[in-house]
């Protein structure tokens, strides 16, 4: 999202084979960023992944699609980012999650805070719509899924089988979970920095 419109070639220079960013770049989280500080109800605080030119003959195009941000502020000064995010394709099972999961902290962590940094303003995460063109289920995680969950719709009610985040323990093991989450990420990063 930071060099929209580049993407790496492989070009020649100096007689050597390298890897470079082609193409224009424009650097749409800071565009978005300081939109929402100058004007928080925009509507136009929107970041886009598809680059039609290069796309359309890709074997494998960006899933994500495009995010899209309003401010809207609560009676007690509040401001609240809300966001719509839009995949062209979604592993319902095997990935689903973990995108939610990286959303909210890429919401939380590079724009809401840096929405209140520049503002002044205390910035809270709003809703955030998550839209599949395509939410599927993989092969090879049909059986699992089913086990899991669709063998006992029948015997699940709604309530045991979504969690609300405005319940005080699902709060708090949603966190427990993303420092869990967080603390494999910083181990992989470590295991394969280069």
């Amino acid at each position: 999202l930071q060099r929209y419109g580049s993407w790496k070639e492989t070009i020649e220079e100096n007689g050597k084979a390298v890897r470079k960013d082609v193409g224009f770049q424009v650097d749409q989280v800071e565009h978005v960023i300081q939109k929402l500080v100058d004007q928080p109800y925009t509507r136009q605080a929107q970041m886009i992944t598809w680059m039609p030119n290069h796309d359309l003959q890709v074997y494998d195009p960006p899933c994500l699609q495009s995010l899209w941000y309003r401010i809207m502020e609560d009676e007690d000064g509040v401001q609240w980012l809300n966001c719509n995010i839009r995949f062209r394709s979604n592993d319902a099972w095997g990935a689903s999650f973990m995108n939610m999961f990286g959303f909210v902290r890429f919401n939380r962590e590079v724009i809401a805070d840096e929405v209140a940094r520049r503002s002044g303003k205390e910035v809270r995460l709003g809703r955030m719509n998550w839209q599949a063109d395509s939410y599927h289920i993989y092969g090879r995680d049909i059986a699992q899924a089913k086990a899991m969950l669709f063998d006992r719709l029948d015997e699940l009610s709604l309530e045991e089988r979504t969690f609300n985040f405005g319940d005080d323990f699902i709060r708090e093991m949603y966190d427990m979970a993303e420092q869990a989450a967080l603390m494999k990420i910083r181990k992989y990063d470590e295991e394969h920095a280069i």
